[in-house]
């Protein structure tokens, strides 16, 4: 697996104090605690070097945000916007994101852990250097998504909509794939690895009997 970068910070990022709605448009060197962005309009805001720890951003919109060098733990962004939004050197852990909106979002140096991230949208998304690692992501969409170093560990993928992305030399060994959707005829993952288990589960799909 190619190294994944994750976000360094040279010093402790300064506590925010004030009211999540009074955030400039460039944030920088700061942690948030506790903070609530809910449904707030944060289209096209950059983030540098923070942390958000233990935040909600429920129906937040991030629309083409910038995140570099970013922190997220414990958070939730359920039915929060990150259309065409870019994730650079990020990690999130443990957060929620039930129903998310990823649409045509970027991720390069990437580590994405024990997350609740299903029924979210990722279609069309780019992934760079990027793992989702101990995930839930059932009945994810990530349709027509371009892929590079894209790695899943134990993740629950059960009843994703794949259809239209190539997976060649993605391993998914590890995650649950049962009632996945793709094409007929399998091309989404040739050239992937599946364990015996799992590519008996897609034969059957075809309509092949397994005996």
């Amino acid at each position: 697996m190619k190294r994944i970068l994750l976000p360094e910070f040279e010093k402790e990022p300064s506590p925010f104090c004030g009211r999540a709605e009074d955030t400039e448009e460039h944030i920088e060197d700061t942690c948030f605690s506790g903070a609530d962005f809910s449904r707030l309009d944060c289209e096209k805001n950059e983030f540098a070097s923070v942390k958000f720890l233990n935040c909600r951003f429920a129906g937040t919109n991030f629309a083409r945000a910038d995140f570099f060098n970013t922190g997220f733990e414990n958070c939730d962004f359920s039915g929060a916007v990150f259309t065409d939004a870019a994730f650079r050197k990020v990690k999130l852990s443990g957060c929620k994101g039930l129903g998310t909106y990823f649409y045509k979002a970027y991720f390069t140096d990437a580590t994405i852990e024990g997350c609740n991230l299903s029924y979210s949208n990722f279609s069309e998304g780019k992934f760079r250097t990027a793992i989702f690692k101990d995930c839930a992501m059932k009945e994810c969409g990530l349709n027509f998504c371009k892929l590079k170093d894209l790695y899943f560990e134990k993740c629950d993928m059960t009843g994703a909509d794949i259809g239209g992305t190539i997976f060649r030399g993605t391993d998914f060994t590890t995650c649950a794939l049962a009632g996945i959707t793709l094409s007929a005829d399998l091309h989404e993952l040739r050239g992937a690895a599946v364990n015996g288990a799992q590519a008996v589960q897609l034969l059957r799909g075809t309509g092949i009997i397994v005996r």
